[in-house]
């Protein structure tokens, strides 16, 4: 199998599509060959992404993979020839008017009429996409992401809280991300007065660190790390605390678990069924409760072992090895139907 993966132009602070694909490549089983195309422009305004669209078409190849963000691809190549990934339609749901449109069009529908298989990283992503588009449901095929190698290698660590720490409540608590579906606004809130550290990856926006100061919140800010690096930064704290407002999957959630962290999520989709039962689970748009949960985590060893082993339990659905055989799966499929089979 010879595949083509185009992905997106490098965006500073935006990695997972990269890293999930980067997994997926390390992981593939031999007799899979996979090409890497990195779009050489932004994806915004029009000339863009014409030149991305003429990239696209000259380095087409015999199996195309669209990872993701950049969907418009599908109509440069040879649609029975190429698979589209979709991570969320978050995108979509904030828009409206004649961009909504756009987007809905050019993202979705026209790129899923095209394509030959769509593959999308959780059955709440799947079920709004069939929900959006119902004539296209019979290409999806869900496929979870997969923790990266440097999470997967580590094995089933015990949890790296330290006993002093968090008897006096000195909780180091890891945040990842910080667009405004990472809800850290009311994480702050949350988290006012109390005796613990915010641990922070990603390019806090002046607005948000003008918010934290103003709180008294301790924090530390990280961010553009290697995947060895953020592997330390999970090992640092004592507990995820990941309240997201919408996420397509929500990688953080099983890295934490992989690593023997507690978490705390929210009880939305697709985060509550990423979680299992690894995880509290706290409604996202109430501080109060967040702040309840946190200090709750931080007191009670019993809760934090049950959340660890359960977590632990739980990450091995998302094993690396499994993610690339189910992406082989579909490239064999749409192959198999090119060959007449």
């Amino acid at each position: 199998l010879n595949v083509t993966m185009f992905m997106r132009h490098p965006v500073r602070g935006w990695h997972s599509i990269e890293s999930v694909f980067e997994t997926v490549r390390k992981n593939l089983p031999p007799g899979t060959s996979v090409r890497l195309v990195t779009l050489d422009q932004p994806s915004r305004r029009l000339i863009p992404r014409l030149r991305n669209l003429i990239q696209a078409f000259r380095e087409r190849g015999e199996i195309n993979h669209i990872t993701g963000d950049v969907h418009y691809l599908s109509l440069a190549l040879p649609g029975p020839r190429t698979i589209l990934t979709i991570h969320d339609l978050g995108n979509l749901d904030n828009q409206t008017g004649l961009r909504r449109w756009f987007l809905e069009t050019f993202w979705f529908r026209l790129p899923a009429r095209r394509v030959a298989a769509i593959t999308t990283v959780s059955q709440f992503t799947t079920n709004a996409l069939a929900d959006l588009i119902p004539s296209q449901a019979s290409k999806i095929v869900t496929i979870n992401n997969a923790i990266g190698n440097a999470f997967a290698t580590r094995g089933a660590e015990p949890g790296p809280q330290d006993a002093r720490r968090m008897k006096s409540g000195q909780a180091m608590i890891l945040c990842v991300g910080t667009t405004t579906n990472k809800n850290l606004e009311r994480v702050f809130e949350a988290v006012e007065g109390l005796p613990t550290t915010l641990v922070i990856i990603g390019h806090l926006t002046s607005d948000q660190e003008r918010s934290i100061r103003i709180r008294g919140v301790k924090f530390r800010n990280v961010s553009d790390l290697t995947q060895d690096q953020v592997v330390r930064t999970y090992l640092d704290c004592d507990l995820l605390l990941f309240p997201s407002t919408y996420e397509g999957f929500g990688m953080p959630i099983v890295e934490a678990q992989s690593l023997g962290i507690p978490v705390i999520t929210s009880n939305r989709e697709p985060m509550a069924s990423i979680a299992g039962d690894g995880a509290l689970l706290v409604e996202p748009d109430d501080p109060k409760e967040i702040r309840r949960a946190v200090q709750a985590v931080v007191a009670d060893a019993q809760l934090r072992h049950r959340l660890v082993t359960a977590g632990l339990a739980n990450s091995n659905r998302f094993r690396p090895e499994v993610t690339a055989q189910h992406y082989v799966d579909v490239y064999r499929q749409v192959s198999g139907r090119l060959s007449g089979y």
